[in-house]
This record gives structure tokens, sequence and C-alpha cells, in this order.
């Protein structure tokens, strides 16, 4: 048994820090940043789909846009 603690206990610190990165990444952005405007759909589909979730949120789910300057 504590071998395969051994080996799910990193896996599950790694999937917490994942959504808790993802998360943190979502909430600080505006909802014009985040593809679909829908950031309640982003916090169900990090917190509901394991590693897959914050994946696709950190790869997918941002809008990258440059603002223009004021002349």
């Amino acid at each position: 048994m504590s071998q395969q603690l051994q080996i799910i206990l990193p896996l599950i610190l790694m999937e917490f820090v994942l959504k808790i990165i993802a998360l943190v990444d979502l909430a600080k952005r505006d909802k014009r940043g985040v593809k679909g405007e829908k950031k309640f759909v982003w916090v169900i589909v990090i917190l509901l789909f394991s590693t897959i979730g914050p994946v696709l949120y950190l790869v997918a789910g941002k809008k990258d846009f440059i603002q223009e300057e004021d002349n």
C-alpha cells in the first residue's frame, strides 16, 4: 500500500497545482480575455475534467490579444 501511495500522491499533487494555476489565471482575466467569454463554463471544465480540463483551458481557452496604444 505504501508503494502505491508513493506513486499516486505526486500525481494528485500535480493535478491540484495544475487546477490552481488554471483557476488563478482565469480569475485574473476579464471576460474578453477568455474564449467564449463565459468564465463560469471554464471553471466547470477545469474542475470537472481531471487533468484535461486545466490543460485545455491553458492551451485553448485564453485569448491573447494586443491592446492598441493611444497616440
